[in-house]
């Protein structure tokens, strides 16, 4: 479910920051994509291959940060738990190493 809102997420984004590339400069893409190769479908001046790219790129970006931060976040999870214990405990907690 992540992937999907991150997906449509940035589609969104991407799809905005397109159309006001479109806007400030118009005929750009008509002059720079070659739209006889692609399918030519065009929203709004954006090409359906762009959108198609930037739904499927966030799609593949969720998982890429979830990859490379879940250490980060396992880390963490023994200081959350051990908030009500003594201050001992927590001095304990929080020089406690995962591997």
């Amino acid at each position: 479910m992540k992937m999907i809102v991150s997906g449509g997420l940035f589609f969104v984004i991407y799809f905005f920051v397109f159309a006001l590339f479109n806007l400030a400069f118009p005929g750009y893409v008509v002059a720079v994509w070659n739209l006889k190769a692609i399918s030519g479908i065009r929203l709004i001046g954006v090409p359906l291959e762009e959108l198609m790219f930037a739904f499927t790129f966030g799609l593949y970006w969720s998982s890429v940060y979830e990859h490379f931060t879940w250490h980060s976040q396992r880390a963490f999870v023994p200081v959350l738990a051990g908030l009500g214990k003594s201050p001992a405990r927590k001095t304990r907690i929080l020089h406690h190493r995962t591997p």
